[in-house]
């Protein structure tokens, strides 16, 4: 629950601008979630960008419903982040007074965030696919028990598994009536001796079931076959909800570890400054922000 200090930071979106048109030299980032806003705390500090102020959008701004779907944008926090990145600039601030990041999520095969100088997006799909770069996988690799040297191949085997549940989480999404992915993605996994299958025609024909007479699994399934995988295995190709359940299976997790939230955080607390500062989100960062 938010403290009356959090609280009072929350502003409508007129107030929003009045105060950054008094206050010019305002630096506010904002994120989609609180544990979003832990770690782009630890990233400016990391690449030496002082000032910055960080926030979930939902403690800082009341952006209305009307304005995202005006302006064509699903209802939720990224769809609130987009719209206000619009609308801020539409005030045309003097200075970058507010920035908003949001996931690239699907960009790489359906390119639709509008470019804004406001608006900022992960160079991967999610945060937590940073965690997927060599060094943070090896960390919670090792951790889990695996022999240092069978950690590439299950690397390997983590992205081949990702990049198709991206794949299939995509079609599913882009279908004509939208359906999200079955849950409990870890049932519809197999681990054979560091091999890991995916039963995607499983998993399509379970998450379509909530729209039977609209979504034809057999058609996802048939998209999916003809749909490009990259080559080789890419991070570009990862969402951060699918990672848990891979690595879940992939490296044996059980109890507490296997717990989405606990993988997630593993994999945000596993990444190191030197994974992130030559990263085009960095990048750009210090290019909007930095002194």
């Amino acid at each position: 629950m938010p403290n009356s200090a959090a609280n009072s930071t929350r502003r409508e979106l007129a107030e929003l601008k009045v105060q950054y048109e008094l206050f010019p030299d305002t630096r506010d980032l904002l994120v989609e979630s609180t544990r979003d806003a832990w770690f782009y705390r630890w990233l400016l500090s990391a690449i030496e960008i002082p000032g910055v102020r960080v926030y979930p959008i939902d403690r800082r701004v009341d952006v209305p419903r009307a304005t995202v779907e005006d302006l064509g944008y699903d209802w939720g926090v990224r769809g609130r982040l987009i719209a206000l990145s619009v609308t801020a600039d539409r005030w045309s601030l003097p200075g970058p007074s507010v920035t908003c990041i949001v996931d690239s999520d699907f960009e790489v095969v359906n390119p639709s965030l509008p470019h804004v100088a406001a608006l900022l997006r992960t160079t991967y799909p999610s945060l937590e696919s940073y965690g997927l770069l060599p060094g943070p996988f090896a960390k919670i690799a090792l951790a889990s028990g695996l022999e240092i040297d069978k950690i590439p191949g299950h690397l390997g085997e983590a992205m081949s598994a990702l990049n198709l549940l991206f794949i299939a989480r995509y079609l599913l999404h882009s279908a004509r009536a939208p359906v999200g992915m079955v849950e409990n993605v870890h049932r519809y996994l197999r681990n054979v001796a560091g091999h890991l299958n995916v039963d995607t025609a499983a998993i399509i024909a379970k998450s379509v079931q909530s729209a039977p007479t609209l979504v034809q699994a057999e058609s996802v399934v048939s998209s999916m076959s003809a749909f490009p995988r990259p080559r080789p295995p890419s991070l570009s190709h990862v969402r951060g909800h699918d990672i848990p359940p891979v690595l879940r299976v992939l490296l044996g997790l059980s109890g507490k570890r296997a717990d989405p939230d606990t993988i997630e955080e593993s994999l945000l607390m596993a990444i190191e400054a030197d994974d992130m500062v030559s990263d085009l989100l960095a990048v750009d960062l210090r290019a909007r922000l930095g002194a």
